[in-house]
């Protein structure tokens, strides 16, 4: 009987470890998931600020820039998206360092060195860039009013405001989703942890 119970008790063990390691394979493919979806946001946003960064490099070399305040204004645009997509190309470089199949404390923390990382991108550092970024286009505005009339300019102005504002409200919700995305991560591996 003894010898009945204790073979029970080996595969009950067993089965229990079995399903443990299931869940937790389950739990690491989630990770990795969530992982790679933050990744693709930032190669998205390299691809964006990068063609944004070539029509402005376009844009004002087909201008000629006459005024010093334009010629300022052009390095903090330039400036702000170069500044913007290295900071992209390192946060991509921080996620693939990564790997979730090493130790988990490890994992923990360099996972939780990169959502500090990113909430330090999103909140601050990305707030001076759009600033430096907006001060920069009105800093062309007397270069713009070679060019075209007074109301015109005044509507370009305008409209950069209304497009500005557009943008931010929606870049809003996919930085909150990877932010949302990160903390799924360190959940998920303090959950492999207990």
């Amino acid at each position: 009987m003894s010898k009945d119970f204790e073979d029970l008790q080996k595969m009950w063990d067993a089965e229990k470890s079995q399903i443990a390691l299931r869940d937790c394979k389950q739990e690491i493919m989630q990770i990795n998931s969530n992982k790679d979806k933050s990744v693709f946001f930032h190669y998205k946003n390299i691809v964006i600020l990068s063609v944004i960064l070539v029509f402005v490099i376009l844009f004002l070399k087909c201008l000629g820039l006459d005024f010093y305040s334009s010629k300022i204004g052009a390095m903090c645009m330039f400036g702000g998206l170069v500044l913007r997509i290295a900071i992209e190309i390192l946060s991509v470089m921080k996620a693939r360092r990564i790997d979730f199949t090493r130790k988990v404390l490890d994992t923990i923390q360099k996972t939780r060195e990169f959502y500090s990382f990113r909430r330090k991108v999103h909140i601050p550092i990305t707030i001076a860039i759009i600033t430096i970024y907006s001060i920069g286009f009105f800093l062309l505005t007397p270069e713009f009013l070679q060019w075209f009339s007074k109301p015109m300019v005044l509507f370009i102005d305008i409209s950069f405001l209304v497009i500005a504002f557009i943008l931010i409200k929606n870049i809003r919700k996919p930085v909150r989703q990877e932010l949302l995305d990160l903390e799924k991560i360190i959940q998920l591996q303090n959950e492999i942890l207990n």
